[in-house]
């Protein structure tokens, strides 16, 4: 009972204080204090606030980049969603918290899935895309659940800059989603078609339901694409 109450408290101390959890020398002793509660006991994957954030996802709100450690060091769950159904790296990605706090999470193996990589591609944050992709995001990276790529998701936004990066950084313009998509089956502006016809794609891809990107096209009453 003792723990629970504590951790409770240290969720406050993160979401609401976050002065005391710098990493000021006089303030490391409530860092030090966590992890002697929460070794002694204490869940820091099941403590949570009124809107179901723990521990992690507390620290990650409020880009308390030395609380994250320290509970990555002690081994907390990075699939644990919140009340709003987030993983740790969703609100990462999704807040302006900085790439460190990024680069912990995927550093302990967090994984991206498709509702981060729609916040990543988006003008907002290139800048995002250039980091992870600088510090080793594979170009042809599947998301989990639909297997959609990055390019696939730069085409479905229509953001021309991602492609664009994409393309110049070695993406496949053939990969496939689980659905057999290519990136053309989802094209709808003249510009992003012009660019990924100069890679020369295979324009007689077939989705699972035996559908070309012409298929698609007609289908999405794309006339300009049909005429190119």
């Amino acid at each position: 009972m003792r723990h629970r109450f504590v951790s409770s408290y240290i969720i406050f101390v993160i979401c609401f204080d976050k002065n005391k959890m710098t990493v000021n020398i006089g303030n490391r002793d409530l860092i030090d204090q966590i992890r002697s509660i929460l070794e002694g006991g204490g869940d820091i994957n099941t403590t949570k606030d009124r809107v179901g954030n723990n521990l992690l996802h507390c620290s990650i709100i409020e880009g308390n980049e030395s609380a994250v450690q320290t509970l990555l060091e002690m081994g907390v769950n990075l699939s644990v969603r919140n009340g709003e159904y987030k993983t740790p790296l969703n609100l990462a990605i999704e807040g302006d918290v900085g790439y460190g706090i990024i680069d912990q999470l995927m550093g302990k193996g967090a994984r991206l899935d498709v509702s981060d990589i729609f916040v990543v591609i988006s003008h907002e944050k290139l800048h995002l895309l250039e980091k992870l992709l600088d510090k080793g995001l594979d170009v042809n990276y599947l998301t989990e659940g639909d297997d959609k790529s990055l390019l696939h998701v730069a085409v479905q936004k229509n953001c021309f800059p991602a492609v664009e990066m994409l393309l110049m950084r070695g993406a496949d313009v053939n990969i496939r989603a689980k659905t057999g998509h290519c990136p053309l089956h989802l094209v709808r502006t003249p510009e992003i078609l012009e660019l990924l016809l100069s890679r020369e794609p295979d324009l007689n891809s077939k989705t699972r339901f035996g559908h070309t990107p012409l298929h698609r096209m007609i289908c999405n009453n794309f006339r300009v694409g049909v005429e190119m």
